[in-house]
């Protein structure tokens, strides 16, 4: 039986550092949130999923980019639904407000 599983969040989310869109792809992304953007991309695309466990003492700005865990924790389950042994695709990526990682993954459960 296939399973069809579907968890929302944000990769980086900092509503108060917010920055109206200034055209299609808003202003300049900060370097922070790039740096955390990527390190979940590279993670995540690397099969390293236990490295987002405790990413709040593995990052810089960790706590920048998530000052509350109820945007991150969407991932971690989807990663408990998908199992040991999974594999991710980035299927979207992009920015809203330049602090707002969309990035979006599928995981295909190992067979």
């Amino acid at each position: 039986m296939d399973t069809f599983f579907i968890a929302h969040g944000a990769v980086t989310v900092v509503v108060d550092e917010t920055v109206p869109a200034k055209g299609p792809n808003g202003g300049p992304i900060p370097k922070w949130a790039s740096d955390f953007d990527t390190w979940v991309k590279d993670s995540l695309l690397n099969g390293r999923y236990m490295r987002t466990n405790n990413y709040e003492e593995k990052v810089p700005d960790a706590k920048k980019n998530h000052p509350s865990l109820d945007h991150f924790f969407p991932l971690h389950v989807a990663l408990g639904a998908v199992g040991h042994g999974s594999k991710a695709k980035l299927i979207h990526h992009s920015w809203t407000d330049s602090v707002i990682s969309y990035a979006s993954y599928r995981f295909t459960a190992a067979m």
